[in-house]
């Protein structure tokens, strides 16, 4: 169940705001372990993205299986093209390619390089479409987060 009270907007820390969320842009979001989200925990996420552009939902354990199902209770996945560069060519759990590695490293830990540009393809075009057709939601998932900052995330 999804109480309306679980939606901090803006969200707020001590600091005066959560990591990754400005005064302008994101909430924080509870609605218990993402892997059992039911409709009204959907209907939630979605109004929330509406209403905020971005939402967090702090401490989740995903697996990657259980990032793609999250994906596919949210919307319609889109899998990019084999050559498309987010591709981890040394994924330790294959078999997911509807995730995408934004990273300095590769999954073996190999650093990509300083002439990489290990973001620079993700993006999310489509937000020009009216809801409910064609929702756009891009689901970013950080393994490792630095306290403040934005330095040295994984």
């Amino acid at each position: 169940m999804v109480d309306s009270s679980a939606v901090d907007a803006p969200a707020r820390s001590s600091e005066g705001r959560e990591p990754g969320c400005s005064a302008r842009l994101g909430a924080a979001l509870s609605v218990g372990p993402l892997q059992d989200i039911g409709t009204a925990a959907v209907s939630a996420i979605h109004e929330a993205v509406r209403m905020h552009g971005m939402v967090v939902f702090k401490n989740q354990a995903l697996s990657r299986a259980e990032q793609v199902a999250l994906t596919d209770v949210l919307g319609e996945t889109i899998i990019l093209p084999r050559s498309f560069e987010g591709q981890d060519t040394n994924d330790p759990e294959p078999g997911h390619p509807a995730i995408q590695r934004v990273s300095t490293h590769w999954a073996n830990g190999t650093w990509k390089g300083r002439h990489h540009s290990f973001g620079a393809y993700w993006h999310s075009d489509g937000d020009f479409w009216q809801p409910p057709l064609h929702n756009v939601l891009s689901i970013l998932y950080a393994v490792t987060v630095p306290p403040s900052g934005g330095a040295l995330t994984h």
